[in-house]
């Protein structure tokens, strides 16, 4: 059988505690790496387990060396290091004196997260040089907590652009679900990674979806956290207005511990609002039960769904009527001036706009992006000012406009699959993907009138880019697998700076089901 023809199998449970184990101190070393945030941290407290961040790191090692060749997941290691810091946080757990609730935990970052004197090129042939001096905000934070880095994980160019990037690399990243298809965009090597269990946890960027729609199909748990909660300084730019790091893990639970460590303000960042909250603890606050909580779905925001993912999205809905929840149907925008937006005119005009003024260098100098980067940004660089004024006003209408309702009919948040398909086919032919991505540029042209009826893209199948535009907290879960044995996936949005409400409601969702325990065949 070929490798990308594998099922995905289930583990089930071995505990029936709040966070639902699949290894136990009897784990042999093989099965290591499928262990989870929680239960690896559970294990270095355990004076009588013998599993350390040593050991840790060396089972994930194992496991990068023998799946890499297929997945295409990292840019680069840094296995020595990793291993230096692995050792330091092991004589921490034995003399009792962890630096944080998750050191020692192995972790990969996207290579847009500067490190320094650690090459960070973003996907882009004409950074393939660049070596920080300084770590971005977020991995300064990891590195004080003790987790150990274990290497740079693949990207699209630039944080946007097509899967297929030979410009800057041959490899293509594949999804651990089944080879042939797409993990997503841009967080690609992240969710390959973490869903192969290559690491137990990594971080990603999210500015139109790039956390959630690589979660989705991947079958992982992943949070774009309200914009601001933390810091994207020492991060490669797509858009500084919407750009927002966070963790993608296996769990709800998972992401509530790392974002306990990374939640808190950067003085040096002017992008993060006054009122950002400055370190807050999500794991006690995942206790509280969803009952009498009101959900909201988005009926404009489900058209175009394939069966498999409306199946599969009723039956959530039904888990959380099980728990207690109401089930509601509201439109924030209807009857405003912002009613039929779409949402991809609007984010991309943005995203493509600022893109093309942060690396204005780059793209005058032909040889250093790709062609497809080329064609689709260069454009920006005489947007006109007026026009782009507009459509941030525009976004932050949209943003009130969802607020308020969420505010004012008393809703927890709204609950809408995270992607219209399942992980498509990836792409062959380079030609027609520039072809494709020349048509979705010109439809979020700022200048032009275009025709709307241009052809559905792939990045359409997203439905995650009307919560950037809001800006509020979105988690992307798994709630089951399509015929084809592929993950499908929900997405709950909450009131910004209530980041805590669409962990404790997916924790709740993840406590009643198993979906998130599944694991690819690879």
């Amino acid at each position: 059988q070929a490798p990308w023809e594998s099922q995905s199998v289930v583990l089930t449970a071995m505990s029936s505690s709040d966070v639902q184990s699949v290894g136990s101190e009897t784990t042999s070393d093989e099965q290591l790496c499928f262990l989870s945030v929680a239960e690896v941290v559970e294990r270095f407290a355990d004076a009588g387990d013998e599993l350390t961040p040593s050991s840790m790191l060396e089972a994930c090692i194992a496991r990068i060396e023998a799946t890499e060749d297929r997945l295409n997941a990292f840019v680069l290691t840094t296995f020595d290091h990793a291993r230096r810091q692995a050792a330091a946080a092991t004589r921490r757990w034995a003399a009792g004196t962890p630096a944080s609730a998750i050191d020692g935990v192995p972790l990969g970052l996207k290579d847009l997260f500067d490190t320094a004197g650690v090459t960070t090129a973003g996907g882009c042939h004409g950074l393939r040089d660049r070596v920080p001096e300084e770590d971005a905000h977020v991995v300064e934070i990891l590195k004080a907590a003790g987790t150990v880095i274990v290497g740079k994980l693949s990207c699209t160019e630039l944080a946007s652009g097509g899967i297929l990037n030979p410009h800057y690399r041959e490899e293509v990243t594949r999804n651990p679900y089944d080879l042939k298809k797409t993990p997503g965009t841009s967080s690609s090597g992240t969710a390959a990674a973490v869903a192969a269990c290559q690491v137990p946890a990594g971080m990603g960027t999210d500015t139109g979806g790039s956390i959630r729609g690589p979660s989705a199909f991947c079958g992982l748990t992943g949070l774009k956290p309200t914009f601001g909660l933390m810091s994207g300084r020492g991060v490669l730019p797509l858009s500084r207005s919407l750009d927002t790091p966070g963790p993608m893990c296996r769990s709800a639970y998972d992401c509530a511990l790392l974002l306990s460590v990374l939640c808190g303000v950067d003085d040096k960042d002017a992008t993060i609002p006054a009122k950002a909250p400055r370190g807050r603890d999500f794991i006690t606050q995942l206790a509280i039960k969803p009952s009498g909580r009101t959900l909201a779905v988005v009926p404009s925001l489900m058209t175009g769904l394939s069966a498999d993912v409306k199946v599969q999205f009723d039956k959530a809905l039904a888990v959380f009527r099980r728990l207690g929840c109401n089930i509601i149907e509201v439109e924030p925008l209807l009857g405003t001036c912002e009613e039929g937006v779409d949402c991809w005119e609007l984010l991309s005009a943005i995203i493509l706009t600022e893109k093309a003024a942060y690396y204005s260098q780059l793209l005058e100098a032909s040889d250093q992006v790709s062609p497809i980067c080329m064609d689709t940004t260069l454009p920006y660089l005489n947007t006109n000012l007026s026009n782009y004024v507009q459509a941030l006003a525009q976004r932050e209408r949209i943003e009130a406009a969802f607020e308020q309702t969420l505010e004012s009919r008393g809703i927890a948040a709204y609950i809408l699959p995270t992607t219209k398909v399942t992980a498509p086919m990836l792409p062959t032919d380079l030609a027609e993907v520039r072809a494709n991505r020349m048509k979705f540029a010109k439809r979020a042209r700022l200048d032009d009138k275009v025709d709307k009826g241009l052809p559905i893209l792939q990045n359409d199948a997203y439905n995650t880019m009307i919560f950037n535009i809001t800006r509020q907290p979105s988690l992307a879960f798994p709630i089951g697998f399509d015929s084809e044995g592929m993950p499908t996936s929900c997405t709950l949005s909450g009131r910004k700076w209530h980041d805590a409400e669409v962990l404790q409601l997916a924790h709740a969702f993840q406590s009643a089901t198993t979906h998130h325990l599944a694991l690819p065949g690879l």
